[in-house]
């Protein structure tokens, strides 16, 4: 993603220590370290970045910072990795920083999007899957699978993959309302360029068809219950929109090759 020098682990370890330090001594307000650097769990230098998150994070009030990394969840299938990843969760968990992995995981190799960048050999696995969707269980998190052509011409068989593992292994919360399951977030559609009639038209469908599925698995064919989920979904949506766009502005830190001041967008 980055050419080699931009990589460079000294200048990362240097330059990020010192834009914490920035926005620490400057007041700047934020909720999330959002890592989004390829991925993340490939460096061989990740466990180094997290200390220096988790120490600067220790200067705050409990509960007011928050970690999200997205990754193809490649290190599942190495059982090191994957304890030393567990091992971090629950250390930033025991602070009272949550830590959020959003899975960029598009469905089992016949349905994998092969156009999305570093797309991970190992979901072709044989046990993949299963780690998987244990993993989504034990912490309660969510995937975003991609949405593209290939996604959309086989819209049934995708979307009941997801959604039938998710009461198979029981992936859900428990709230006021009750019990509500982690529907994955079907992100937008990527390459324009190769969408067509037919795809559109597939995708007209697969919308009809996802609400029809929630409204019979989820909402026991009630249409108000469906209708409140999605008002609810939308309010809150909008409220945090609000919320963001008027006390939180978004900082975009390279420490690759920044060695003081982020850019606030």
């Amino acid at each position: 993603m980055y050419t080699p020098e931009s990589n460079n682990k000294d200048n990362i370890l240097h330059n990020l220590p010192l834009i914490l330090d920035y926005l620490y001594e400057e007041k700047h307000k934020f909720k999330t370290y959002d890592l989004f650097s390829g991925e993340f769990f490939n460096l061989p230098f990740w466990e180094d970045v997290l200390e220096i998150i988790y120490n600067d994070s220790c200067r705050y009030e409990k509960g007011s910072k928050h970690v999200a990394i997205p990754t193809n969840m490649s290190w599942l299938m190495d059982d090191e990795k994957a304890n030393k990843v567990y091992d971090w969760i629950e250390k930033f968990e025991k602070n009272s920083v949550g830590f959020h992995i959003s899975c960029s995981v598009d469905g089992p190799e016949n349905l994998e999007n092969i156009s999305r960048p570093l797309t991970s050999e190992h979901h072709k696995e044989k046990d993949f899957y299963e780690k998987f969707f244990a993993f989504l269980k034990k912490y309660n998190y969510c995937a975003h699978p991609m949405i593209t052509r290939n996604f959309v011409k086989n819209y049934k068989e995708n979307y009941d993959f997801w959604i039938d593992n998710l009461y198979k292994y029981d992936i859900s919360i428990n709230t006021a309302k009750g019990k509500k399951y982690l529907i994955p977030m079907f992100l937008e559609v990527r390459d324009p360029d190769q969408w067509d009639e037919e795809s559109l038209k597939n995708y007209r469908d697969f919308l009809f068809y996802a609400a029809e599925k929630d409204l019979t698995t989820y909402h026991e064919n009630s249409v108000k219950e469906l209708a409140y989920h999605i008002a609810d979904d939308f309010s809150d949506g909008m409220k945090n929109l609000g919320k963001y766009c008027n006390q939180q502005p978004y900082f975009l830190a390279m420490p690759n090759k920044q060695p003081k001041i982020p850019c606030s967008i």
